[in-house]
């Protein structure tokens, strides 16, 4: 047991000292005037697709990856559709306990701001008579965002805090959606966009704060693409022949070292066939603890909250749970499941190989 605890630490601490950078999405300027749809064609054929922004803290990270001379407005993955829904402003997912009949976004109201990430909320009532995006940019730059109301009890709690008729929280509906099928609703819109416009797509600042136009998708600007290093196979095999595929056609299983990942994996995983998906995750007999198949050792964990025994766990691997909370389980590694794999990063730039393949053509 001292054998397997001493290693098991000295790994992690390694790991903490190294700080290796674990992001799974990576922002790609590409300096080529394309449409939007030629520009969606592009980044789906080099790299994942356009750029989805979940938040202010990737919009952020956004404009950062833009290291040319360039200052004006690229297209990014947003495009408008047709169906209305409701989203909240700090990018989370709606939960249908509650959903108003809806006020224009150009009426005038007291707002509600918050300070806080994940469960920890700090509401704060800012007494000012302004409209929704005003309220959302006031917000977000002073705070966090508009209030999210999560659940009865926070909509409860802001009505005890607050004697006030009516104030804006960070819930709109709109009909925008993205390239990739996310359903990610951060919006960073310029003061004054008009909505009712036809056909558009969203061009995005690409120096700070970053923020978006309405655009014809037809006009030609530069693009961001993403790409990530997680790929869902909607195939159900057994862990075992999981790995060898993605060892054999990608890099590896995918290990899970930080709530960044977990969050990547999560989004992958939801489009899963299965109720569980496999990760690069194995317990190890003779040292008596876990281990990723990528010779790292478990330092974030993410278990079931029933899951957390080490007896009896010879035979198993790990996956996660395909729906929310997503949490790690350990099951038998005969049973076939969905898996995530790891994908081997390009060598080559695309960019040189477009701009090669136009001069070619013309």
């Amino acid at each position: 047991m001292f054998r397997s605890s001493h290693f098991r630490q000295r790994f992690c601490d390694q790991i903490l000292v190294k700080g290796s950078d674990n992001r799974v999405q990576h922002y790609h300027f590409v300096n080529i005037n394309l449409s939007w749809t030629d520009a969606q064609t592009y980044c789906r054929e080099n790299y994942t697709d356009l750029a989805t922004i979940d938040n202010m803290e990737e919009m952020k990270r956004l404009t950062e990856s833009v290291d040319t001379d360039y200052t004006g407005e690229a297209w990014i993955g947003l495009k408008k559709g047709t169906s209305w829904r409701w989203q909240w402003s700090s990018g989370e997912g709606v939960n249908n306990w509650s959903l108003p009949g809806g006020w224009t976004c150009s009426v005038f109201f007291p707002s509600n701001c918050f300070y806080g990430i994940n469960a920890t909320w700090n509401f704060t009532l800012i007494n000012q008579q302004i409209k929704w995006f005003a309220a959302q940019n006031y917000c977000r730059h002073s705070y966090t965002d508009l209030a999210t109301v999560r659940k009865k009890e926070d909509n409860d709690l802001i009505h005890k805090m607050f004697n006030t008729s009516w104030a804006w929280i960070g819930l709109f509906r709109d009909t925008w959606e993205w390239s990739d099928l996310s359903n990610s609703s951060f919006r960073n819109w310029k003061m004054g966009q008009n909505d009712s416009v036809g056909t558009a797509c969203a061009l995005a600042q690409v120096t700070w704060p970053g923020t978006w136009d309405m655009t014809p998708c037809d006009e030609k600007h530069p693009f961001i693409c993403y790409d990530d290093n997680l790929i869902l196979v909607n195939r159900s095999m057994t862990w075992n022949e999981a790995l060898n595929y993605c060892r054999t056609h990608h890099s590896d299983l995918a290990s899970v070292h930080n709530e960044e990942i977990q969050y990547w994996v999560s989004r992958r995983a939801e489009k899963a066939s299965t109720d569980h998906v496999w990760l690069g995750l194995r317990f190890s007999c003779y040292l008596n603890f876990w281990f990723w198949v990528s010779a790292e050792n478990v330092c974030y964990q993410n278990w079931a909250p029933n899951n957390i025994s080490n007896s009896n766990l010879c035979g198993t691997t790990g996956a996660v749970q395909s729906k929310d909370p997503h949490y790690w389980v350990s099951l038998p590694e005969t049973k076939e499941l969905n898996f995530i794999c790891t994908k081997c990063p390009s060598k080559a730039d695309p960019r040189t190989q477009y701009l090669q393949n136009c001069h070619k053509c013309v």
